[in-house]
């Protein structure tokens, strides 16, 4: 029986093919011709998101592979000094993390490593990489960067160290200086398309989003940077004096994107002429000279969006607007990519699903959109009940069968389950063979099953 050194190099490729991100990392730990195998596959990751406590000794690390799927790493340090690591596949719930601890380390510094052992491959490519912090001062976040920055990026260890991604996203408290060393160090100026800013004001009106304000503007001539602020509540009166901040002090514009139908009602009330953008656009133009503004609203079958600039800023995105045909993001569950839509749909469930990482909300604070008086605890609180009975009149059906985990990553809560995966192998143990054997013998034989049918065909 051939072995799988024997097997040709495109066949080797087609299993590389169907392996997951952990099962890669498993594969490319094993010989140098295996890690040359996988490094040739390009593989994508639609989103990483990297969570960073003030003292740098709490770290999470959540790497999504799709809707409902993901591995996540929950990194800390303990009363001895050591780290223990919780990781768990699609879900949330700790009680069923496989634990390690792990001496003479500390969790900056082994989440570091864990990000660049999984990620900085040139064949691989990052949708959206989030950063949180949970302080917006610029000190604990310069003190937080240091360690990371002696792991990752070029300054460690070359632009051969540096992750291949679409996007930087961080949270409103990462200060803007310390975006711009992420940035420039961490990240491929050659993949990076944009910089976004988020924040969510968490509310108990609504457990989903409906509303967003923005704005956008342009770093040179290819990096989009904007900033984002997610809404569970409706309150159309205060839009207009939240946008014109966003946009007065720059080359950009400020958008506001509303979900809901009733505000079909908000556009038929400007009274001004109206103007077919597109097959699918009206467009209102709202002009205030003696300000130097105007306003946009559009309206589709999707919803209602209202662009706002100075005047002499509106001909730089003639071409945008005219070709927009959904203004909503992440709010159109029609026009939107599947997994952006579920994923930000889903961002108040943390209040629930994972309270201690709730730094995308925003606190009552000079730097937030939110009034002085409004209470983030009293509103998480009220979205907590809200889920909590959301949850038990409709509860989420039990997956039947066993459930597909990643080999690479862990299969059953005992310590043995590290061997060979990715605590493990940072852990310094070395990978069995068997593991991957198992695993490779399973996706050859899919592959042989289906090119038999492919020659039946024929």
């Amino acid at each position: 029986m051939a072995e799988w050194v024997d097997l040709p190099e495109k066949f080797k490729k087609d299993v590389v093919e169907n392996l997951d991100l952990m099962s890669r990392f498993s594969m490319r730990n094993v010989s140098k011709s295996d890690r040359e195998i996988v490094d040739s596959v390009d593989f994508y990751v639609p989103r990483v998101r990297y969570s960073v406590k003030t003292d740098g000794k709490k770290c999470l690390i959540m790497i999504y592979s799709g809707i409902e799927k993901f591995w996540r790493i929950e990194i800390s340090e303990n009363w001895k000094g050591n780290v223990v690591v919780k990781k768990t596949q699609d879900t949330y719930n700790l009680n069923e993390a496989l634990t390690k601890e792990i001496s003479g380390t500390s969790s900056i510094l082994l989440s570091s490593s864990i990000l660049k052992s999984l990620l900085i491959q040139e064949s691989i490519l990052i949708g959206t990489f989030e950063l949180e912090h949970d302080n917006y001062d610029l000190i604990p976040q310069i003190n937080v960067y240091d360690p990371i920055s002696s792991v990752l990026g070029a300054k460690a260890g070359g632009w051969d160290n540096i992750f291949n991604a679409k996007k930087l996203l961080c949270n409103w408290m990462v200060h803007p200086k310390i975006i711009e060393f992420y940035r420039t160090l961490l990240f491929n100026s050659n993949t990076l398309e944009e910089i976004a800013h988020e924040g969510i004001a968490l509310e108990p009106e609504n457990m989903v989003p409906v509303k967003i304000l923005e704005n956008n503007t342009k770093y040179g001539n290819r990096l989009n940077i904007r900033r984002s602020d997610f809404w569970t509540a409706e309150r159309p009166d205060e839009n207009k004096h939240r946008m014109i901040p966003k946009f007065k002090d720059s080359d950009g514009y400020a958008t506001c994107r509303l979900v809901s139908k009733m505000h079909f009602k908000l556009f038929d009330d400007q009274r001004f002429p109206i103007k077919r953008l597109n097959s699918k656009v009206l467009m209102k133009r709202i002009t205030v000279p003696q300000n130097g503004v105007v306003a946009r609203w559009n309206k589709s079958e999707c919803g209602v969006w209202i662009h706002m600039m100075k005047m002499n800023n509106e001909s730089k995105y003639h071409d945008f607007f005219k070709n927009e045909t959904c203004g909503l993001r992440w709010l159109c569950e029609k026009c939107s990519d599947p997994f952006d839509y579920w994923y930000y749909r889903n961002l108040p469930r943390r209040v629930i699903d994972e309270a201690e990482w709730i730094d995308i909300a925003y606190r009552s604070c000079e730097k937030s959109p939110l009034p002085d008086e409004e209470d983030l605890n009293r509103n998480i609180k009220k979205l907590k009940d809200k889920f909590v009975l959301e949850n038990e009149s409709n509860p989420k059906p039990q997956k039947k069968g066993a459930e597909s985990k990643s080999r690479g990553f862990g299969t059953s809560k005992n310590s043995n389950s590290f061997e060979g995966t990715l605590i493990g192998r940072l852990d310094g143990f070395s990978l069995k063979k068997g593991t991957l054997l198992v695993l490779v013998l399973v996706l050859v034989f899919a592959v042989l099953f289906e090119l038999f049918f492919d020659v039946l065909s024929e």
